[in-house]
């Protein structure tokens, strides 16, 4: 996780070129990685993940899968609830996409990198908001989830610990588990 993640970052900071030959410099057995991860965490407060969960709710017509959108800041394990749909479609996930990115008091506010992975309902117009404030998004090669693994552990948490020990009915029942489960769960709570 620490390679790909550094060297995508130091491609972003210094320029493709400089990359290859920063990784080429290192002969195999050297301590690249150790150096890396360094890398990596002298930047970590400047770093945020971004992925979605879904989980299925029942409401007036039936059974309904809901998108959850969920954004950490790495260094604090901090984490925002950011929004909710049942069709991750650009209409319904633009506000969210602005809401995160406000300048008064946007979660990203801050922040240069943003920890991604190819999903679908990260749409261009998406991608393109963190862009206009600054932010970079950093995208994670497909079906790799263990390179967003604290916010993946954080899923596995809110699904075990909270949302399949309830029967939830309707959006607003979901919302307050969600937010009863930041506020007293975490240790640093909800933002």
């Amino acid at each position: 996780m620490f390679v790909f993640l550094a060297v995508n970052i130091l491609a972003k900071v210094a320029g493709r070129s400089a990359t290859s030959q920063f990784a080429q410099s290192f002969a195999p057995g050297q301590e690249l990685q150790g150096l890396l991860a360094t890398f990596l965490k002298s930047r970590w407060d400047v770093m945020a993940a971004v992925d979605f969960a879904s989980v299925e709710v029942w409401t007036k017509g039936g059974l309904v899968t809901f998108c959850l959108l969920f954004v950490m800041e790495l260094k604090t394990r901090r984490v925002h609830f950011a929004g909710s749909t049942t069709s991750p479609d650009e209409a319904s996930i633009k506000p969210i996409a602005r809401e995160l990115t406000n300048h008064e008091d946007g979660f990203l506010q801050g922040k240069r990198y943003l920890i991604m992975d190819h999903d679908k309902k990260f749409r261009e117009s998406f991608r393109a908001f963190p862009s206009n404030e600054n932010v970079e998004p950093v995208l994670l090669p497909p079906r790799s989830p263990n390179m967003n693994a604290h916010l993946e552990r954080f899923f596995g948490s809110l699904k075990s610990e909270c949302l399949d020990r309830l029967i939830l009915s309707g959006e607003r029942a979901l919302r307050n588990a969600i937010d009863q489960y930041l506020v007293s769960c975490l240790p640093i709570g909800r933002t």
